[in-house]
């Protein structure tokens, strides 16, 4: 890959990009997911996504939402089935995404201010963590609430404007929408590497750019999918 443009928080000299000038040509038509991510070390993969995984599950799904504080029973009952297995895997999924966003931004602020290589590692956590979330919640709520059907979306405008449960569902669609876009942007990173969105879309965005485009469209499909008919975020 060529250099990419100086980033937002690089010094007047600085220029970050997937990688070094050195490097550039014999990469030019490969992703920023290259083989060599892959030979950075398992431990290291296994210990950043346990850290995020370990922190996102105390503070996050331990959480009570009723005694305002946290309750490790709540924590057992997810890693111990003691509700059940679905129980289990819809808390998981909840933590991968938090985990997936959490990774993603921490990997492109990396990239533009830190090491290459660490932004890349972070990079291709989130991405597997997103897509695994995305995968299990396509198949688990397809057809519900959730992720209404494909049939239903062009009502989507219409519900806005109706009683406020209709609301809820179409902030739910927008919010698939956003999160779809999302995961479109990182395909498009691994199929045709840091330009292909431009190719494909004739958007002037940066690597970087078009990085934290996908952090923000997360963000607002993490925010629609959880407001209330009221419009509250009501999350632990």
């Amino acid at each position: 890959l060529d250099c990419l443009p100086a980033g937002p928080c690089s010094g007047a000299h600085r220029e970050w990009s997937p990688l070094c000038s050195s490097t550039a040509s014999k990469y030019s038509h490969q992703s920023p997911v290259d083989d060599e991510v892959f030979q950075l070390g398992v431990i290291k993969y296994f210990l950043e996504s346990l850290i995020l995984l370990a922190l996102n599950s105390i503070f996050y799904t331990s959480y009570s939402k009723q005694k305002k504080t946290i309750d490790l029973a709540l924590l057992g009952d997810v890693f111990l089935c003691r509700v059940s297995m679905d129980h289990t895997l819809v808390e998981l999924n909840k933590v991968f995404s938090l985990v997936g966003v959490s990774m993603f931004i921490l990997g492109m602020l990396a990239l533009a201010c830190w090491k290459q290589q660490t932004g890349l590692r972070f990079l291709v956590q989130a991405v597997a963590f997103l897509w695994i979330h995305s995968l299990y919640s396509l198949v688990r709520f397809y057809g519900t609430s959730h992720i209404p059907r494909i049939s239903t979306f062009p009502k989507m405008f219409s519900e806005m404007f109706k009683k406020a449960k209709s609301k809820v569902v179409a902030a739910k669609k927008v919010s698939i929408i956003l999160g779809s876009l999302a995961q479109m942007i990182t395909i498009f990173w691994i199929l045709e590497g840091k330009d292909g969105f431009y190719r494909y879309f004739k958007l002037p965005l940066s690597f970087f750019g078009s990085g934290m485009l996908v952090a923000t469209l997360g963000i607002g499909h993490f925010y629609l999918m959880e407001i209330d008919y009221k419009g509250r975020l009501a999350v632990r």
